[in-house]
């Protein structure tokens, strides 16, 4: 069985952060009750708690540092830019 976690954007910024063995049927599913552009699969693994833990580290780290995912390697360089400036 597979656990896909996952991530709905809107804006560039995260507005849920999930986890499912459905992950087609899910994203239906938050059609009909949340606006965003784009759903994006952070990763994908065999074991549930793994997947949990996963979901929490990332939900924790919005938490400290705001809603801003790196969603491709260019973002990392302008974002430690911005932490020095």
């Amino acid at each position: 069985m597979t656990y896909t976690l996952y991530a709905l954007i809107q804006n560039k910024k995260a507005i849920y952060i999930g986890v499912t063995k459905r992950y087609n049927d899910r994203v239906k599913e938050h059609r009909k009750t949340k606006v965003f552009d784009n759903p994006i699969v952070i990763k994908k693994y065999k074991n549930k708690k793994l997947a949990y833990n996963a979901e929490n580290a990332i939900l924790t780290y919005l938490a400290y540092f705001g809603n801003h995912l790196i969603l491709n390697k260019f973002d990392v360089n302008v974002r430690a830019k911005k932490l020095y400036l």
